[in-house]
């Protein structure tokens, strides 16, 4: 089995290849997490062979190898118990399987360009940065968190691999760095910078002609813990409203429950809304969608197929819509008839 473990030896030794661990002799807490959990040994294996892959294409091979050292040191910044910390670990492999392939690597760097942020659901970001001499730049950036907006649009001082923006009149604590890594950006905002509530310029840029998003599901988010729970849900619900489902998850959530023990809460907007809760092998969903008259109601439990479980009643109290039950896997709104009122 490989594992991103061995990918410490490519970041001082780059020409090896990437070395399997003894699951039996693992030795780190990281190397135990990932032993323990079948999606991260996955995400592990399929990391290892994408870092072989970035090395082949890249043309800034030195910076890769710090930017890939420096994701080793700081992967694991998160939980208090092994749940969260399996989440967290999931969540950032996601990221960087998507940071690793070779359309966001390959390729000349180049600061004048439009960049999208690498964003979670429910999170995106655009800059977009025009040169103004050779060592300032003007940057212009549109970003969006939890339904809400914000923008920024000013000049930044270039430093070698660094790009500073500061000294703002209108958002004097705003301090904004763009850090050149390999060819991607890592932006790094403190401070108010004039952007809506919930809303951040932070995290890695893609060149938009490079952009990769991440695989995110409800096993990368740490939403289920086992590929075949995931599997059961993505069969009752169907593809289309799977994938809508998770394009409202707001990422604060899931770092906050343990997986597969309790009712966790999500939302992008105050119309988009989902719950799922999960227990013994049995889940209960209940979720809107932007432009639908109602709630719709997923579960594989036959006790409570007519009636959702008395854990969503506070979102049932906060929408007026009727709950519309769900047939067999991916089928339309059952009969008006069988909506619960």
């Amino acid at each position: 089995m490989h594992t991103f473990a061995g990918l410490l030896l490519l970041a001082w030794f780059p020409l090896a290849q990437a070395a399997g661990i003894d699951c039996g002799r693992a030795a780190t807490e990281v190397d135990r997490l990932i032993c323990a959990d079948p999606v991260l040994r996955a995400q592990d294996a399929a990391l290892a062979k994408a870092w072989e892959r970035a090395l082949a294409v890249t043309q800034y091979r030195q910076a890769l190898i710090a930017d890939q050292r420096e994701w080793l040191d700081r992967r694991l910044q998160a939980g208090e118990n092994a749940d969260e910390k399996i989440r967290w670990l999931r969540f950032k492999y996601a990221i960087r399987l998507a940071e690793l392939h070779p359309q966001a690597i390959g390729g000349r760097f180049e600061w004048r360009s439009r960049w999208v942020q690498t964003d979670p659901p429910g999170y995106s970001g655009d800059l977009s940065i025009r040169t103004d001499g050779p060592h300032r730049i003007w940057t212009e950036f549109e970003a969006t968190g939890r339904g809400n907006g914000g923008s920024l649009i000013a000049p930044a001082t270039i430093d070698g691999d660094l790009a500073t923006i500061a000294a703002l009149s209108f958002a004097p604590g705003c301090l904004v760095t763009l850090r050149r890594m390999q060819r991607q950006l890592e932006v790094d905002q403190a401070g108010h910078c004039g952007e809506g509530s919930g809303v951040h310029f932070s995290g890695r840029y893609f060149p938009a002609a490079g952009r990769v998003a991440p695989d995110w599901n409800l096993l990368t988010l740490g939403l289920v813990r086992e590929p075949a729970d995931d599997d059961t849900i993505r069969r009752a619900m169907g593809a289309d409203a799977y994938a809508r489902m998770i394009e409202t998850i707001d990422t604060r959530w899931p770092m906050a429950a343990n997986m597969g023990t309790v009712l966790i809460e999500l939302g992008r907007r105050g119309n988009d809304q989902a719950m799922l809760l999960q227990r013994d092998r049995k889940f209960w969903i209940l979720v809107s969608f932007e432009g639908d008259e109602g709630l719709r109601y997923y579960t594989n439990d036959t006790a409570s197929v007519a009636e959702p479980p008395h854990d969503f009643d506070g979102l049932r109290q906060r929408r007026a819509y009727p709950i519309h039950l769900m047939s067999a896997p991916g089928q339309p709104v059952l009969a008006a008839a069988h909506d619960v009122r």
